[in-house]
């Protein structure tokens, strides 16, 4: 239906504007046929009277939509538009009235045997001019609907551009940074000599193959997501071993759902930033959540361990924001909490089951 509506193709136009004539015309011979005593003969009168006035009404409505709206009105171009109306309807007005006097009155007086004046202006005039600007005015109100539905759907469309753009230089901008804190783990692995460094760097290569993999994909499982962050915590505890204690456990259903790539890791990130040092001491995160019906809740938790007090909303946890709002609006919360000793970070999601 909508390709018949707008599409440009010359058959289907022909088609459209055929469909609008004819039922156009149709309607006006089903108007006029109720003031007959046989409906049929008066349908038949009517429907061929409306052809004659044809021309009065081709010449206003395309005048009208192909003419004074696309020059005028949509140019905001009022004054010229009202001028270019009105001497249209004044041109309109002279056809008019030469078709009733000579062709409309004398064709109804041989079919239903009552006498019109002909060459009455006024009487004329009104025979015919007020089909014109009835049809006219339907014609104008679709050809203004269709502007509109369109401009819209170019809005709409111009909209998911500028978002799709703005989602991959956020995503942009978390992917080097990820991957230099994902180095600088494996390089403080290397200055200690550690026996773990061939397994950080298998954790490393999985990390990258999903980088390369998801880079251009809105949307990934919720499964490829938490797999990407439990290699990411299992690199984080090679290298600080036994001076930081992390906790995690997800409860629920995850197949299914569907998440933006690396949505969630810059959480997990935060975590490990201000929640770990070099210093020996102990330190710990927590992560919990569930899922629950395709709600995703999660609570990250860590001790403040680092000299830099970490940020309600820094940079990671800003990005993750600005994606939350274009990805899922009405439908998520973010919440930061911090005190002395702990920073926590709560985050609810309506995870959609389709890509």
């Amino acid at each position: 239906m909508e390709s018949f509506v707008f599409s440009e193709k010359k058959s289907l136009k022909l088609l459209r504007h055929s469909t609008f004539w004819f039922t156009a015309l149709f309607f006006q011979g089903v108007i006029y046929a109720t003031k007959f005593e046989n409906i049929l003969e008066g349908f038949l009168i009517s429907f061929v009277e409306a052809v004659f006035y044809l021309p009065c009404h081709l010449f206003l409505t395309y005048s009208i939509i192909y003419y004074l709206i696309p020059k005028f009105l949509l140019r905001e171009k009022y004054a010229l538009m009202t001028i270019g109306l009105l001497i249209c309807i004044f041109i309109t007005a002279i056809i008019t009235i030469p078709i009733s006097n000579h062709i409309v009155f004398p064709f109804r007086a041989e079919h239903t045997m009552i006498f019109f004046p002909t060459n009455n202006f006024f009487y004329g005039l009104m025979a015919g001019f007020r089909g014109s600007l009835t049809i006219s005015g339907f014609a104008m109100a679709i050809k203004l609907t269709k502007l509109w539905i369109r401009k819209k759907q170019e809005s709409e469309i111009s909209e998911k551009e500028r978002l799709k753009a703005e989602l991959n230089f956020l995503k942009g901008q978390l992917q080097p940074h990820f991957i230099f804190n994902t180095l600088n783990s494996i390089y403080f692995l290397a200055l200690k000599r550690s026996e773990k460094t061939s397994f950080s760097i298998m954790k490393l290569s999985n990390i990258l193959r999903f980088s390369l993999n998801h880079s251009d994909r809105i949307f990934i499982t919720l499964e490829e997501e938490l797999a990407l962050i439990r290699d990411y915590i299992d690199l984080q505890k090679y290298r600080f071993e036994d001076s930081l204690h992390v906790y995690m456990d997800l409860e629920g259903e995850v197949d299914g759902l569907w998440i933006p790539p690396l949505l969630l890791l810059p959480i997990i990130e935060n975590a490990f930033k201000y929640g770990t040092n070099e210093l020996g001491k102990e330190n710990w995160i927590g992560i919990s959540g569930t899922v629950y019906k395709g709600t995703l809740e999660l609570k990250v938790i860590n001790s403040i361990a680092n000299k830099e007090k970490p940020s309600s909303m820094g940079i990671g946890l800003n990005n993750v924001q600005k994606r939350l709002a274009i990805l899922y609006p009405g439908q998520y919360s973010l919440e930061t909490i911090q005190d002395i000793h702990e920073f926590i970070v709560n985050i609810k999601i309506n995870l959609s089951r389709e890509p």
